[in-house]
């Protein structure tokens, strides 16, 4: 559930206003309004952040119209007869906070031409699937897990006879060959552009760059080029996406890595 939060970011707490005189002197911390007796405000204590009810909802609208990453991981799949099998994913999709789950959908379908009504989004594996009214309610990299429905829809089963059905398989099978051997040597030439972003403790700033690669190469390599740009060639790094740390031994698109992703730089702490 998505919350305000004060500027050190404890989270707001729904009152009323007393009616003790000490109380007529706190004010909304953004409009400078007094806040009087029997008027709701959202308080920090410890810090002394309030805000009146017009500028709390204007700042949780404003909340919900933020942008979030959001990953929709999709296993691999076995192929069959009639369906080609799939590599395990996953697919990184950039929403408002505050969208319904059917909304998500149609940018998954839209980034990724996967039917929109064919998607099945949980928010963990044994979870029942969303409705598409249902709110989004993830905040920044969460990840939802994605299937799709086998079937064609209500209603579709039966329309396709046996002959035709034969031909189907068939013309699928050899077009799934081709599309598999194009797109295998088209991936060794494809180029990404990475956003890399080094994350230490406070008061440290983060650190970024942009890094240029080619889909094939390794993440060993993805490695070497990082701790250059980043001026950490003596220390112990890992690279770390959608919550899963980047084996060495992986190429960079194999690892699930696709064009325009972040990756967070992490480095081991020295031993005093």
């Amino acid at each position: 559930m998505t919350v305000l939060l004060c500027l050190k970011g404890h989270v707001l707490e729904a009152k009323t206003v007393a009616g003790s005189w000490l109380l007529s002197a706190k004010t909304c911390s953004t409009c400078g309004g007094a806040l009087k007796a029997g008027m709701a405000r959202y308080s920090c204590k410890p810090c002394g952040y309030h805000l009146c009810g017009p500028c709390y909802s204007k700042a949780t609208q404003a909340l919900m119209q933020q942008e979030i990453n959001v990953f929709v991981y999709r296993p691999g799949q076995t192929g069959t007869l009639l369906s080609p099998g799939i590599e395990e994913d996953t697919l990184q999709v950039k929403v408002e906070r505050g969208v319904c789950i059917g909304v998500l959908k149609d940018r998954i379908q839209e980034l990724y031409g996967l039917p929109s009504h064919k998607q099945l989004l949980r928010r963990d594996v044994d979870s029942q699937p969303l409705a598409n009214e249902e709110p989004l309610a993830c905040e920044e990299g969460d990840v939802l897990h994605l299937t799709l429905a086998a079937n064609l829809g209500a209603g579709m089963e039966g329309l396709v006879s046996v002959p035709d059905l034969a031909d189907m398989v068939s013309g699928a099978i050899a077009s799934a060959t081709q599309l598999s051997n194009q797109m295998q040597e088209s991936l060794q030439n494809q180029t990404y552009k990475l956003n890399m972003v080094l994350r230490r403790p406070s008061p440290h700033e983060d650190k970024r760059c942009c890094l240029e690669v080619v889909s094939g190469a390794g993440i060993r390599e993805l490695l070497d080029m990082v701790k250059l740009e980043l001026d950490l060639e003596d220390e112990s790094v890992e690279l770390e996406f959608a919550g899963n740390i980047l084996q060495r031994s992986w190429s960079i698109y194999s690892s699930g890595l696709r064009d325009g992703d972040t990756v967070v730089v992490l480095v081991a702490s020295k031993a005093n």
